[in-house]
């Protein structure tokens, strides 16, 4: 029997139907699935990763008649095999068991009811926020494109040109585009339109410089159009990941209404989107993508902006490649990028390679970041303090955002902190007699004290013995399920301290059972154990077979003995099983409360970020140039050369 046919029929499984119905809500994605320890993949997805990531392919009984193709991999290991999916650029959506019978229901010996299962977030090549699967150095963009004939003109596209055509069709007038990217593991979202005749090559230049490692366009564009010609956006977007998405969330007013909703306003004028509609069709078309593929618990963005290439230098992709701003033209040697990069953040390192590939035009913008540079040359003491500081700062952007997702980690939460109080050294440091150009960054810098003491009185800072005594009266039951180590401070959260306090006397009774058998028995070899599957039990060697009491009952039989538990003894079980349920249901939802306040400091940490990548990024420029010798040049407007330099020397960065 075919499995189609069999699920036609009904004969599959309910664990088959539910994956079935899951599957069709996602059919873009390998949907990975979550049994027990592993997240299994069935039918052409368990073909596909079992090729892909050279696991091996096996198959599993799902009805009557119904065999299907299976590959999975270790829980633990996902996001090793995510990473490698996603580089070849594909997208997964990762299914989470929701609810389960859990302890009290096993040692109960109840049937399983089925598990609730639900997609919790869809991992794209564009939406990774995981430390583990990113760069630190380099932003990891997001981009979404929409063209337009513009309206009662005729074509002037490049495309139109190359048919000798003035007439505006379909297929031909491409010069009007709305483009919009986001990075979300930083938070960072920009949008433009580009009109005008060199629309076309204005909008490569664009997607050249962003580099985006996914880009999302309307539905019906993703291929060719009715006469066989490459579509508008895969045209552009040529050798790139391309994700196709509903048509219909690129159309004006659905994008408006996600854009509003995005950020609780009611008129978008404040972000610069008035009389842009193209932009606007982009930029909501990606909001409405993250709300797809993060659940309720997307990226934090702290509002759009808009710009204009025209502010900057517009480099075409040709001239990118032979100035080897990022990558050497012939595959190997230094780049641009690699030579100067003396940054000491990854933010740091972040923000100087968008300001290679951007440069500016303004004359009095980059006289300004000279003059930063050249203050830091002037004061090798500041700058040599202020560097050592900043070797000491984490990715504060990419902390607050994974705060914001509920993803941060303990250990990142503590370096956080520690940044934080890093940037104060800084803003003394900078502030004490400084430079007037860092004076705007020095006021920037927000040392958020609220977050730094938040961490410290509520957060562990390791899985240190501080924590294993904080939760342990004693660690003599190997795998005790209230013996692990703790997230959350003893004296932040009430209510899980006055759990942790009720289940003291079962767990000191259960530690101190141990000694007291072997006493009371006489069987020296007598352990006190815990089993995940099967509970607390007392383990008796083999060879003291013959001295077991008459009220032990006999719960499991290993290779070396035999395990038995008393009805005191499950009683006092009972008790732990759901105090240990219950403390780890209220230290869930304390850390996730500390995330959630974390977050909603997310625009001052991120403010505090930019101020730090700037300052880190001006002072590693000031570091190469006094270290080689490098020369400030003289910048204005006229079309004259002079060979004057000033005597102060550094990098030039514009």
């Amino acid at each position: 029997m075919s499995t189609k046919g069999a699920d036609a029929s009904g004969a599959v499984t309910p664990m088959r139907r539910q994956y079935l119905d899951l599957k069709a809500r996602y059919p873009g994605a390998i949907l990975f699935f979550r049994l027990g320890d592993f997240y299994e993949t069935f039918d052409e997805d368990a073909e596909t990763c079992a090729s892909l990531l050279q696991i091996t392919l096996t198959g599993r009984e799902m009805g009557r008649g119904v065999r299907v193709p299976m590959a999975g991999v270790p829980a633990h290991a996902v996001q090793t095999y995510l990473a490698r999916l996603v580089a070849l650029g594909r997208s997964v959506a990762l299914c989470e068991q929701i609810s389960d019978s859990d302890a009290a229901v096993n040692r109960a010996r109840l049937p399983r009811a089925m598990m609730t299962r639900e997609v919790t977030r869809v991992v794209t090549p564009g939406t990774v926020v995981e430390p583990t699967m990113l760069d630190g150095r380099r932003n990891n963009y997001l981009l979404a494109l929409v063209s337009a004939p513009p309206r009662g003109k005729p074509s002037t596209s490049l495309s139109a040109q190359r048919e000798g055509s003035g007439e505006p069709s379909a297929a031909s007038d491409r010069n009007v585009w709305g483009l919009a990217y986001a990075d979300v593991s930083t938070g960072e979202f920009w949008c433009t339109q580009l009109d005008g005749p060199d629309a076309d090559a204005d909008v490569r230049r664009e997607i050249a410089r962003i580099d985006p490692t996914e880009c999302v366009v309307p539905e019906a564009a993703r291929e060719y159009d009715s006469d066989g010609r490459p579509s508008a956006e895969a045209d552009v977007c040529d050798g790139r990941v391309k994700t196709p998405w509903d048509a219909w969330r690129f159309e004006v007013g659905t994008a408006t209404d996600a854009l509003k909703r995005r950020f609780g306003v009611a008129t978008l004028a404040g972000y610069g989107l008035e009389g842009v509609p193209l932009a606007t069709r982009a930029a909501g078309a990606l909001v409405a993508y993250l709300e797809r593929t993060h659940g309720a618990r997307g990226p934090s963005l702290d509002g759009v902006a808009t710009y204009s290439p025209e502010q900057f230098v517009r480099l075409d992709p040709f001239t990118r490649r032979n100035l080897e701003i990022d990558l050497p033209s012939r595959g190997s040697g230094p780049s641009l990028m690699g030579t100067i990069d003396e940054t000491r953040t990854a933010v740091g390192s972040r923000l100087l390679r968008r300001w290679l590939g951007q440069p500016l035009a303004d004359v009095r913008e980059i006289t300004a970041r000279h003059d930063a540079v050249a203050g830091f040359v002037a004061d090798g003491a500041r700058r040599g303090t202020v560097r050592a500081c900043l070797g000491s700062v984490a990715d504060i952007e990419r902390i607050a955002n994974r705060a914001a997702q509920g993803g941060a980690t303990p250990r990142e939460l503590h370096a956080l902190a520690k940044s934080l109080a890093r940037a104060t050294e800084i803003a003394i440091a900078l502030g004490n007699g400084g430079s007037e150009a860092w004076a705007a960054l020095t006021e920037a810098i927000d040392s958020c004290d609220e977050v730094q003491m938040l961490i410290a009185r509520s957060i562990y800072l390791d899985e240190s013995s501080e924590a294993r005594d904080r939760t342990s009266v004693s660690t003599a039951v190997k795998g005790d399920l209230l013996g692990g180590e703790r997230l959350i401070r003893p004296g932040y959260s009430d209510e899980l301290d006055g759990l942790i306090a009720g289940a003291q006397d079962a767990r000191r009774w259960i530690a101190q059972l141990e000694g007291a058998e072997r006493d009371r028995t006489g069987i020296t070899g007598l352990k006190v154990t815990y089993n995940r599957v099967f509970g607390y039990a007392i383990h008796v060697p083999t060879r003291f077979a013959d001295r077991v009491p008459s009220e032990y009952v006999r719960r499991q039989t290993v290779a070396d003995g035999e395990r038995f538990v008393t009805p005191e003894l499950k009683a006092k079980e009972d008790v732990v099983v759901e105090a240990a349920a219950a403390i780890e249901k209220a230290e869930r939802a304390a850390y996730e409360g500390v995330l959630a306040e974390v977050a909603s400091f997310g625009t001052r940490l991120r403010a505090t970020a930019t101020a730090l990548a700037t300052i880190d990024a001006i002072a590693g420029l000031a570091e190469v140039a006094v270290r080689r010798g490098y020369v400030r040049p003289i910048v204005d407007r006229s079309e004259e050369h002079t060979s004057e330099l000033q005597s102060r020397q550094y990098l030039v960065c514009r």
